[in-house]
């Protein structure tokens, strides 16, 4: 059972990438999945390290410093000296302009693949998803 519902899990989360990397090429916003899951951690953790955003991203520092690097190169986030080792990353003008772009693509593909779930579906999916990512907290310490 726990084998189907992971495959079943990323399955699903692929058709979503993919028509979301759609809709924002349609939008003439040219920016990979990792990328947008950046911006959108810095929506909510504006000012952080790339440390903190690896970790709250579960992601490979390097991996996220590459996604940062080539967002700074697109102008949509910048770095300010944090201290000796760290930078603070923030959005730029450029990136905040996006943002209205990327909520209308997250918000197409969530109404074309799951505007027939009933909300109380949907929230006992985020209560899962929370609950794992929770426990993730608590296996990693």
């Amino acid at each position: 059972m726990n084998t189907i519902f992971c495959f079943l899990m990323e399955r699903a989360l692929t058709i979503l990438t993919c028509e979301l990397q759609h809709e924002l090429t349609e939008s003439g916003v040219n920016l990979s999945h990792s990328q947008l899951v950046v911006i959108q951690a810095l929506c909510v953790e504006e000012g952080a390290s790339q440390s903190r955003i690896a970790a709250y991203l579960n992601k490979d520092r390097a991996a996220i410093k590459r996604t940062v690097d080539s967002l700074v190169c697109k102008g949509f986030v910048k770095r300010e000296k944090k201290d000796k080792k760290e930078f603070a990353l923030f959005l730029t003008d450029e990136g905040r302009k996006i943002l209205p772009i990327l909520r209308r693509a997250v918000d197409i593909t969530r109404e074309k693949y799951l505007n027939s779930i009933p909300q109380d579906r949907i929230d006992s999916m985020i209560d899962i998803f929370n609950h794992v990512y929770n426990k993730s907290d608590s296996v990693r310490s």
